[in-house]
């Protein structure tokens, strides 16, 4: 139905680095330092929010932040501020970017639409300070022949 459609969604996303990454650590094998208050904030605003784990070799993976949370009560100490995810810890949960993407823009099975997720998405929250946002706007043409 184009140009009767319009639909605004965001979802949040946390990126974090393996140490492999760092030079010298090469070879080491994946580990992500999760904060626990961040994890948290971004279950809060979205229940769909996702972690983007860079690993040492600089490929993404995408891991639902309800997974890492599921890990951090099964590992996380009750005193501690952050736990680690490791690679055999999320390698069957997580997907690569690019079957990421669609199920979030093109079939809007991810993402929230509500007004506090959006304003939590443009930094307007008590705790999130985005640090990109990424705009898309699809136009469908019409296919009438």
């Amino acid at each position: 139905m184009p140009g009767r459609l319009r639909l605004r969604t965001v979802d949040l996303i946390q990126v974090k680095k393996s140490p492999a990454l760092t030079p010298g650590r090469a070879g080491r094998e994946d580990s992500w330092i999760i904060k626990r208050r961040q994890l948290h904030d971004l279950l809060e605003h979205s229940a769909s929010a996702v972690y983007w784990l860079i690993q040492g070799t600089g490929a993404l993976l995408v891991v639902p932040a309800k997974f890492l949370a599921a890990i951090e009560g099964a590992t996380a100490r009750p005193s501690s501020q952050q736990f680690t995810a490791s690679y055999a810890a999320v390698r069957h949960t997580a997907i690569p970017m690019e079957q990421y993407l669609p199920d979030l823009i093109v079939g809007l099975w991810l993402g929230s639409s509500s007004e506090r997720t959006l304003q939590a998405a443009q930094g307007t929250g008590r705790t999130t300070r985005p640090r990109f946002a990424l705009t898309i706007d699809l136009f469908l043409a019409s296919q009438e022949g």
